[in-house]
């Protein structure tokens, strides 16, 4: 989404919003989780995968040249996403039944999901691999990662999933 160099601070912005409503979605369904060990795994896949998505905001945003004032803004919007959406997940699921939770919670994953693949394929990924065809190794090389990470993913879901 953002290239090198000083970035327009309207695509930061995109970016935190972007970053922001994959991060309620995937806080909302750890909220609404009806089973620890279902819930633990969750924290954990978004305990890791917060660190760096929250550098790569940051980087962004230091790129984008924001006033620090700003940054620190944004960062706090993006942070407080997580606790809203935690909190909001377990207000809706508390008291109704096993199945409208679980419904709730499905929905929340999904709408993470959908934002993580959207954000991935749409503006990340093709950034990445446009590159001149002089440097056809690294697309490929980038490419290569790309395919094992999904993969190695999928395995970790199928396995312990």
């Amino acid at each position: 989404m953002l290239s090198s160099g000083a970035d327009s601070p309207y695509l930061a912005y995109v970016l935190v919003m972007a970053l922001s409503v994959h991060s309620f979605f995937e806080a909302a369904a750890l909220g609404s989780s009806t089973d620890f060990s279902g819930a633990i795994s969750l924290w954990v896949a978004i305990s890791a995968h917060k660190v760096l998505s929250s550098f790569a905001l940051g980087s962004s945003l230091l790129r984008a040249e924001v006033s620090r004032s700003t940054l620190l803004r944004l960062l706090a919007c993006f942070c407080l996403t997580t606790v809203v959406g935690i909190v909001l997940g377990y207000v809706l699921t508390e008291g109704t039944s096993a199945g409208t939770a679980d419904f709730i919670s499905g929905c929340a994953n999904s709408f993470a999901a959908g934002t993580f693949f959207y954000i991935g394929l749409c503006d990340i990924l093709p950034k990445e691999l446009s590159v001149p065809t002089a440097e056809i190794k690294q697309v490929l090389a980038k490419l290569a990662c790309f395919v094992f990470g999904f993969s190695a993913m999928s395995c970790l879901a199928i396995f312990f999933g």
